[in-house]
């Protein structure tokens, strides 16, 4: 994605650039799915996802003012808006899911199995979608703000600020890896 709204694709093989106007703003974030196809958030607040075999372009409604996508389980993609959409480009859905009304994202992971971990401004937020809901888990992150976070096996790797002049790297995992596995084995007995 570029600054201009385009979409720079890099041909390899011919060695050259191919250049498609996508959005009308700057292109916040891409993403790439199973089949090949690119999903890019512009400024503009549009999804929009690009077959280039098939020289289509389709263009996601009803999302809100999209910022961000990541992949996701199963072929679908994530994407954060006013709230978070699980995207099924098979069928063209989406299941919504709710988030704390202050809640303010500065970063997704997501974990093989559909947990997602987002940055939230003071805290890491666990969400567990199924079909019919999602729960939430908060783990408390770092004092000031919290800029990042990524998903590593079991541990959460996280970036943020304690103080003024004191920025950080964590590692959350173990203990709350095992207490959050025991509560899915418990639901399922």
């Amino acid at each position: 994605g570029h600054n201009d709204g385009s979409l720079r694709i890099w041909d390899f093989t011919r060695m050259r650039i191919a250049k498609i106007t996508a959005h009308d703003k700057p292109i916040k974030d891409l993403t790439l799915d199973d089949r090949g196809r690119i999903y890019s958030t512009g400024s503009d607040g549009l999804l929009k996802r690009w077959d280039l075999r098939q020289n289509t372009m389709f263009t996601a409604s009803g999302l809100g003012c999209t910022k961000r996508t990541t992949r996701y389980p199963g072929g679908k993609i994530l994407v954060e808006s006013d709230a978070l959409y699980i995207l099924d480009p098979e069928n063209e859905s989406f299941q919504a899911l709710s988030l704390p009304p202050d809640a303010e994202i500065s970063d997704l992971s997501v974990y093989p199995d559909g947990r997602i971990v987002t940055a939230l401004s003071d805290s890491i937020g666990v969400l567990a979608p199924d079909k019919a809901s999602c729960k939430l888990s908060l783990i408390q992150a770092h004092a000031r703000t919290t800029f990042g976070c990524l998903t590593l096996g079991s541990k959460i790797l996280t970036c943020g600020q304690e103080s003024d002049e004191l920025y950080d790297l964590r590692i959350s995992g173990t203990e709350f890896f095992i207490k959050h596995e025991f509560d899915k084995l418990s639901l399922q007995g």
